[in-house]
């Protein structure tokens, strides 16, 4: 064995020569370029920087969606009978009153069995807060029938709108809810209510709809809601032609939404 000691800017340097006597290292101590391989230690390639692992052998595999446990939207509770649909708040408890500012004096505001409020009832109400009271009860959907001079009575739903439209519905056979033209929703069916008699009755109009999207107006007398805005009473006539012909007698329900 021969031992060549050498200086390399890391600092002193022992190499030991081949066992053969020959020595590998050429000029300056360095392997010479026909020198056979380093026996300086265990071989490692490039790759072999220590057990391999796939780009997804990072720990148990999982997908995208295996996030955790799978839960569906109906698993949520969406209340006692599980509709997903809440009911709307209410704004008081029925049968309960509160107070409310009138032109003269303080009124009292009804809540209605459906738990909206109803309009503010003032001890000397003016035309006006009579016609508002009678503009806010009129909106709703309501069902019942009607009863005209020339055939049977017949069921009917209409539902009367705050933008001054509505939407009527025969419910029986063969029949038409103002009696005259045609039903649907909106296409030029609209209502007027704009005044309120000294007995309390409303005055008010509806247009009839024809096939060809025409308009008629018809005059409505004697409107009346009970004291809870759950019933509508009003007298619907023909006043478009020669004369005044009805009356077309609603009787009507509110139908709870």
């Amino acid at each position: 064995m021969v031992k060549r000691t050498c200086l390399t800017a890391l600092g002193l340097l022992t190499v030991i020569a081949c066992v053969d006597g020959s020595n590998s290292l050429g000029d300056g101590g360095l392997p010479r370029p026909d020198a056979g391989p380093q026996d300086v230690g265990p071989r490692f390639d490039a790759g072999d920087t220590g057990p391999r692992f796939d780009a997804g052998d990072v720990g148990p595999r999982m997908d995208a969606g295996e996030v955790g446990p799978r839960m569906d939207a109906g698993d949520l509770d969406a209340g006692p009978e599980d509709t997903g649909i809440l009911p709307p708040p209410r704004e008081c408890t029925p049968g309960t009153q509160v107070s409310c500012p009138c032109a003269q004096g303080t009124g009292l505001q009804g809540c209605r069995s459906d738990g909206t409020l109803g309009c503010c009832q003032c001890p000397q109400p003016t035309e006006r807060e009579q016609l508002a009271c009678m503009d806010q009860g009129v909106i709703g959907t309501w069902q019942g029938v009607v009863t005209t001079p020339w055939r049977p009575p017949y069921r009917v739903q209409l539902i009367l709108r705050d933008d001054g439209t509505y939407a009527s519905t025969c419910l029986d056979a063969d029949c038409v809810v103002f009696y005259y033209g045609t039903d649907g929703d909106r296409e030029g069916r609209e209502y007027d209510l704009f005044d309120v008699r000294s007995d309390g009755r409303g005055v008010a109009r509806f247009a009839v709809v024809w096939s060809s999207r025409s308009q008629q107006w018809g005059d409505v007398d004697n409107l009346r809601l009970d004291a809870d805005d759950q019933t509508l009473d009003f007298d619907f006539w023909n006043t478009w032609g020669d004369g005044r012909r009805g009356p077309i007698q609603f009787s009507l329900q509110r139908v709870a939404q």
